[in-house]
C-alpha cells in the first residue's frame, strides 16, 4: 500500500494529547512520587509534540527496545519491552488511528481493549468494568439453563508468536491498513531486526490494539459455526450444552489459530462439564481481579515503561542534548548490566 507523504505527519494536537496520556499513565501506574520525569513531559507536551511531528519520516531511526524480566509468578518471568518516550508517544498516537478502524469490526462478545469513544484522545474502556462485564456475561450464560459446560483456554505465547506479515495482511483485508498502521509495522520490524523483538512487544498499548484485532477471524469462525463464546484478549471461553459440544469448539479454534500460525495452549485448556465448576472458575477470576489492580492480562503487560524497570527520563527541554538513560540491573538470563543511552530527539 502506497502512503501519501502528506499523510505521514500527525496532527500536533494529537501528539500533545498522547504525550499527556503516556505521561499520566506511567505516573499513575508505576511511581509516586514521579522520580522519572513524566511530569515534565506532560508540562512540556506542546514542545514534545512539535519535536515529534517529523518522527514518521524518520521511523527507520527508532530508539532501542530493551527486554526486561518481570515476575509472572513465583517461579517464572515475563519479558516486558521497554521503549523510549518518543516511541511510546508516537505509537500511541498511531494506535488511535488504527483502533478507530478495527474496533467497530469486533464482536460484542470481545470485551478486552475496546475503544471508549467519549474522549478526544482515545482511551480503552475502563478495565475493571470491562473485566467485570466479561465475567458477568459468562455467569449469565451458565445461569440461563441453555449451557451446562464450558471450556476455558488461551493461546500459547501469544504476543511473541504474532507474525507481522499475517497481521498486515489481515489489516489490509479489512481496510484497516491506514498510514498509521504502516508506521507501526515499520517500527515493529525495526525492533525485530535490530533488537531481537519476537512478535508484538509486551507492554505498550499499541500491542493491545493489534493483538485484539488479530483474533477477529477466530471470532468469526466461532460465530459461523454457531458456537457461543466470550473473549478477553487471548483468554477464550466457549459454552455448550455438553462437554462434547465444547470439545468440538476447540477444533474450530485450533483451525482458526493454525491459519494465523498460532497455537492453543493445551496446558491452559480447562474443561468444565457442569455449571457449578464453571461458575466457580469464573468467580475465582472475578475475585482475583477485585483484589488486584485489574484483570490478569492487564497486570501482566501493563504500561509503557516504568521506574520499576529502572527507567530514568530527563526533562524533555534538556533531553535534546543529554538523552535518556535506561539503567538495567544484572540478570542471569539476560546478562545485561549498566546503562544504555538513547536520544530523545533527532537532530
Amino acid at each position: 500500500m502506497e502512503e501519501r507523504r502528506e499523510d505521514r505527519k500527525f496532527n500536533p494536537r494529537e501528539l500533545r494529547d498522547n504525550t499527556v496520556a503516556v505521561a499520566r499513565w506511567n505516573r499513575k501506574q508505576f511511581e509516586v512520587p514521579d522520580l522519572i520525569g513524566f511530569a515534565d513531559y506532560e508540562a512540556s507536551s506542546a514542545t514534545v509534540a512539535g519535536d515529534l511531528q517529523a518522527y514518521p519520516v524518520a521511523a527507520d531511526e527508532s530508539g532501542l527496545l530493551l527486554p526486561f524480566p518481570y515476575p509472572k509468578s513465583s517461579s517464572s518471568l515475563r519479558w516486558l519491552s521497554v521503549a523510549g518516550p518518543e516511541e511510546l508517544i508516537v505509537l500511541r498516537t498511531a494506535a488511535g488511528h488504527v483502533v478507530r478502524s478495527t474496533d467497530p469490526l469486533l464482536s460484542p462478545r470481545v470485551h478486552s481493549n475496546r475503544l471508549d469513544r467519549r474522549y478526544r484522545c482515545w482511551h480503552f474502556r475502563d478495565y475493571k468494568k470491562a473485566w467485570s462485564r466479561f465475567i458477568t456475561c459468562g455467569l449469565s450464560l451458565l445461569d440461563g439453563r441453555r449451557y451446562s459446560a464450558m471450556y476455558r483456554t488461551d493461546i500459547e505465547s501469544y504476543y511473541p508468536s504474532v507474525e507481522l506479515e499475517r497481521l498486515q495482511s489481515l489489516l489490509q483485508g479489512y481496510g484497516c491498513l491506514v498510514p498509521a498502521a504502516v508506521l507501526i509495522l515499520k517500527v515493529l520490524r525495526k525492533w525485530q531486526l535490530r533488537d531481537g523483538l519476537r512478535g508484538l512487544p509486551i507492554g505498550p498499548e499499541v500491542s493491545a490494539v493489534l493483538g485484539n484485532f488479530l483474533l477477529h477471524p477466530v471470532d468469526r469462525s466461532f460465530e459461523a459455526n454457531g458456537y457461543e463464546y466470550l473473549r478477553w484478549s487471548d483468554d477464550i471461553l466457549t459454552f455448550g450444552r455438553t462437554i462434547e459440544s465444547c470439545q468440538d469448539s476447540m477444533v474450530v479454534l485450533d483451525e482458526g489459530l493454525s491459519n494465523l500460525r498460532l497455537a492453543r495452549s493445551v496446558k491452559k485448556t480447562l474443561p468444565f462439564d457442569n455449571v457449578y465448576d464453571a461458575r466457580r472458575n469464573l468467580q475465582d477470576h472475578w475475585l482475583t481481579s477485585l483484589t488486584d489492580d485489574g484483570p490478569p492480562s492487564r497486570r501482566r503487560g501493563r504500561g509503557q515503561g516504568s521506574s520499576s524497570l529502572g527507567v530514568r527520563l530527563e526533562d524533555p527541554r534538556t533531553a535534546r542534548s543529554r538523552g535518556i538513560f535506561f539503567s538495567l540491573g544484572s540478570s542471569n538470563s539476560q546478562k545485561q548490566t549498566g546503562s544504555v543511552r538513547l536520544p530523545i530527539t533527532r537532530t
